[in-house]
């Protein structure tokens, strides 16, 4: 298997994303990917609140797709195929901030996995600037690494 300049194997290696410096200290958090099958807990929690149906809920809005969950704590981000916008949620499953998906990302089909954009990002709430600061962090399951 093919090794990293580190020596760590290509296989094991990820890709995450960190959030910093918004508002809403919850979410300024570590993320990393997650299977479509696994539902939030909070996300779960708003659909139990609202009265609809969990897991049609999650598959209709998250169309099957990989999803990121934060390392920490139950915030996650997901790309939300009916109002085509990406999501970041507060652990409780309550949206904080939004971002449009692009025409590009629209257009394509299956569960790739598409990283949140760095920019573009507007608060649902007054109150949850600053806007976040997105970093995305390259590392490896098997070596040391920052997330």
């Amino acid at each position: 298997m093919p090794a990293t300049s580190n020596g760590c194997s290509v296989a094991k290696a990820f890709v995450a994303v960190r959030i910093r410096g918004s508002g809403v200290a919850s979410v300024n958090v570590d993320y990393r990917w997650t299977s479509p099958h696994t539902i939030p807990s909070g996300f779960a929690k708003v659909c139990r609140d609202n009265g609809w149906d969990v897991k049609p809920t999650w598959q209709r809005l998250n169309n099957g797709r990989e999803w990121m969950c934060s390392t920490s704590n139950d915030a996650y981000i997901y790309r939300n195929a009916a109002d085509g916008y990406w999501w970041i949620d507060e652990p409780g499953g309550m949206g904080v901030f939004i971002a449009p998906i692009t025409s590009q990302e629209h257009e394509e089909e299956g569960n790739q996995r598409r990283l949140p954009p760095v920019t573009g990002w507007t608060p649902l709430a007054p109150n949850f600037l600053p806007l976040p600061q997105i970093e995305i962090v390259h590392g490896n399951e098997d070596c040391s690494s920052d997330v």
